[in-house]
């Protein structure tokens, strides 16, 4: 029996609640059923209020976002790991001073228009 209720006091409950002597294990069970309709009443007036309506439209556009992204992370996947590759590619060519007349022709804007953001805050 030990095993059946994993301890002895698991035991004695449930020989109590068979016995139920005194009825309180069916009025328990009776005023838990009649909870639960005065839940499904206030449930059926609640549902109609727009705070239900707003949560339940969230509720079924993060549902619908969720599917969709599910389905967009595997190209998106490839497409991250792609331009990882892009910008290793860029280091690389910024290494090698393949970017140096670039760089040399906006270093002159890029210097002014810092000095303008100094000037304006």
């Amino acid at each position: 029996m030990k095993e059946l209720f994993g301890s002895v006091r698991g035991l004695t409950v449930a020989v109590d609640l068979a016995a139920d002597s005194h009825g309180n294990f069916k009025k328990a069970l009776e005023a838990t059923r009649n909870a639960s309709d005065a839940m499904s009443v206030a449930y059926d007036k609640q549902k109609d209020e727009l705070g239900y309506v707003v949560q339940n439209l969230k509720n079924n556009i993060d549902v619908a976002l969720i599917d969709v992204g599910q389905k967009l992370l595997p190209g998106m996947t490839k497409m991250g790991a792609g331009l990882a590759d892009v910008f290793k590619g860029i280091k690389i060519g910024v290494d090698a001073g393949a970017l140096d007349p670039v760089i040399a022709f906006l270093k002159p804007g890029v210097k002014r228009y810092g000095r303008g953001i100094e000037t304006s805050g």
